[in-house]
């Protein structure tokens, strides 16, 4: 088993369901059915955004995954407002991504 691909947060989550499951002499059978039983009911709580233009600037207002997500953000705002190809940048022009929380989390 692979362990090295997921992060130290998501490694210290797993580490503390496991510890739970033990202290409660459950074996890994229950403990994923524990863990899907709740992760399909948030999901099934989730509104499923669509990328929409914002009203007052050139952006795009994007969700993030449920592994991005920190306790600041849930959504990207990007920006769209880029000069066409080979033109120089002026002051109106942005390129950057915005994280920002929407929604009740």
């Amino acid at each position: 088993m692979n362990v090295s691909s997921y992060n130290t947060r998501d490694l210290q989550n797993f580490r503390s369901l496991l510890a739970v499951a033990i202290e409660e002499n459950r074996d890994l059978h229950a403990l994923a059915a524990t863990v899907n039983t709740e992760l399909d009911s948030r999901l099934q709580m989730m509104e499923v955004v669509t990328p929409t233009p914002a009203s007052s600037k050139p952006a795009v207002i994007m969700p993030l995954t449920g592994s991005d997500w920190t306790a600041d953000a849930t959504h990207a705002v990007q920006c769209q407002n880029r000069p066409a190809m080979d033109k120089p940048w002026l002051l109106q022009h942005c390129g950057h991504t915005e994280y920002i929380v929407l929604g009740d989390r």
